[in-house]
């Protein structure tokens, strides 16, 4: 007796020390939680091992209260046994609170997650809208090089027109054209023969595309498939990877355009030098032709100084035949009779005049022929000088589609900017929402722990509150044993048996000897067996009234099983 009453304030004590860790620990836990949701990744690994940490603190608290526990039920202490029994029912309330907390904090970010989507919706509309933007934009282009590609055919036929008509004036520079326009034939030959390679790997460029989007589908539907197990929060996440991904799509349907842009653009740099090389061969025929018209003009000039020169002389001859006329008239008039000497005088004179008139008829008519080539050079140059305006022209169309083009390689670059942003922006919202996901995790994680470990402390508690009922039943049984024990003890002193606890009460230092018990001894066990019941009784009254009536209809199934174990080691104690 002296030692079961030496040892219970041992253990008590030993337990007061030990039962305010868990308490100081389960602070802690909470604060650890928070700081974790609220940190940065590399301080996540910090949070992990204080939490293992805290769960082995735990474990081995639970696992030296319920020694103590075990401990003091054998010993027969009840206080140190209410006393654990109400520390590990208030760690089982703050683990409770905790479990709140978290709940709340998860449906907090659950909130969080609801406006991560919202935002991913608003991103995807802005998808469609730089999609339908970019659609917009290759029509217009398309309609702009169909336009550029009609002027260069209109202007590649009108150039045609003046080479062939210059080749018809021109007979002298038929050659040289010849060979020139062969070799422009021969770069319109590989300009097809490149148009046609660049179309097969359009084309093949296009297969791989579709390739690779039926590839990405396959793998969609696969990741679906695997998904459908996953809980409410992995099908989001599902949901953010397709928009992620239909995202990606737009961005290489831009990326192809922008490539088609590239392949196009040597096409129409090409076509830009071939126009230059036509241009640059009209001028050359300008400038030969300007040079022969130059050419033309000083032999003009030099035929009308001969005119003028042939003029003077003509006037001279003129003078000198009005004056021979005369002379001859003269003659004729002061001497008719002259002889045939001065006849052929006369018909010389005669040939000479129809010679010089011959040669004035002859003048005129080369000065007729040299103003119809003036004319002629003059038709030339206005010609000529229309074709320079038209190529003049058709440069500053050329400049102005190549602005044009430069314009709208700005305008797809800055579109391919924006999304690049706006992948770069739902990529780092997807990183938030992974880092939120594994979070929620890690909690529900220990929330799972955090229950087993109540479940495992509440079957504890029942199979304590089991032990009570059978020491209950047991301390029953064995005040019933005493109560007649006593009542035969009272009926062969002549004594009534009812009357024997009446007795033992109100006299309870008489001198009369039992022949089996002494009564001091029968008075201490009466004493402590109802003190002990009573205790027991209200004890089990507050289980009873905190622990679920169905968890103690499952622990009365096994109650009746250990129940003639713990009657014997009832009636040892």
């Amino acid at each position: 007796m002296m030692a079961g009453k030496h040892t219970p304030s041992a253990r008590m004590g030993t337990s007061k020390v030990v039962s305010q860790s868990p308490a100081k620990k389960m602070k802690p836990k909470s604060s650890s939680k928070k700081q974790s949701l609220a940190d940065t990744p590399g301080s996540a690994t910090k949070a992990k091992t204080h939490k293992k940490a805290a769960a082995s603190s735990e474990k081995k608290s639970i696992l030296s209260r319920q020694t103590r526990i075990e401990h003091s039920r054998e010993a027969g202490n009840d206080d140190c046994f209410k006393e654990e029994l109400n520390e590990q029912l208030r760690a089982n309330e703050q683990l409770r609170s905790e479990n709140h907390e978290l709940r709340i904090e998860i449906v907090s970010l659950e909130s969080k997650l609801r406006m991560s989507q919202q935002e991913l919706q608003s991103l995807s509309r802005q998808f469609e809208n730089l999609a339908e933007q970019k659609q917009g934009l290759e029509t217009s282009y398309s309609f702009k090089l169909k336009q550029s590609q009609k002027q260069t055919e209109m202007l590649e036929g009108h150039i045609r027109s003046l080479k062939s008509e210059v080749l018809e004036a021109e007979k002298g520079l038929l050659m040289r054209e010849r060979a020139n326009l062969q070799g422009q034939e021969d770069a319109t030959k590989r300009f097809d023969d490149m148009l046609i390679l660049k179309d097969r790997e359009v084309e093949r460029l296009k297969k791989a595309l579709t390739d690779s989007i039926n590839h990405s589908n396959n793998v969609t539907q696969e990741l679906s498939r695997h998904r459908v197990m996953v809980e409410r929060c992995k099908r989001r996440e599902s949901e953010l990877q397709e928009a992620i991904a239909s995202a990606h799509r737009e961005v290489d349907s831009l990326r192809s355009s922008l490539t088609n842009y590239e392949h196009f653009r040597p096409f129409y740099s090409s076509d830009s030098g071939r126009d230059e090389c036509k241009v640059a061969l009209l001028e050359q025929t300008l400038q030969s032709l300007r040079k022969e018209l130059k050419g033309a003009i000083i032999a003009k000039e030099a035929a009308m100084e001969a005119h003028e020169n042939e003029k003077e002389e003509k006037h001279i001859l003129l003078d000198a035949y009005d004056k021979l006329r005369t002379d001859f008239e003269t003659f004729q008039v002061e001497s008719r009779s002259q002889s045939e000497e001065d006849k052929a005088a006369i018909d010389y004179l005669e040939k000479e005049l129809t010679h010089i008139r011959h040669v004035h008829n002859m003048l005129q008519r080369d000065r007729h022929e040299l103003e119809n080539a003036l004319s002629e050079h003059q038709k030339r140059e206005q010609h000529f000088e229309e074709l320079s305006q038209e190529i003049g022209e058709h440069r500053e169309k050329t400049l102005l589609a190549e602005q044009e083009c430069v314009q709208l390689r700005q305008q797809i670059e800055t579109l391919r900017n924006d999304l690049d942003c706006s992948l770069s922006q739902s990529q780092q919202h997807v990183g938030r929402e992974l880092h939120m996901k594994r979070e929620v995790e890690k909690i529900v994680s220990y929330l799972t722990r955090e229950m087993e470990s109540s479940s495992h402390q509440k079957l504890i508690l029942q199979k304590h509150l089991n032990a009570l009922t059978s020491d209950l039943v047991a301390c029953r049984e064995l005040a019933r044993e005493l109560e007649t024990v006593v009542g035969s003890s009272w009926s062969r002193q002549g004594a009534q048996p009812e009357r024997a606890e009446m007795a033992v009460q109100a006299a309870p230092a008489a001198d009369v000897k039992y022949p089996d018990l002494e009564k001091e001894a029968l008075q201490e066990q009466v004493w402590k067996l109802r003190g002990r019941l009573d205790a027991e009784e209200t004890f089990r009254r507050e289980l009873t009234n905190r622990l679920p009536m169905h968890e103690l209809e499952r622990s009365g199934r096994s109650e009746g099983v250990n129940r003639s174990s713990r009657m014997g080691d009832a009636r040892r104690a």
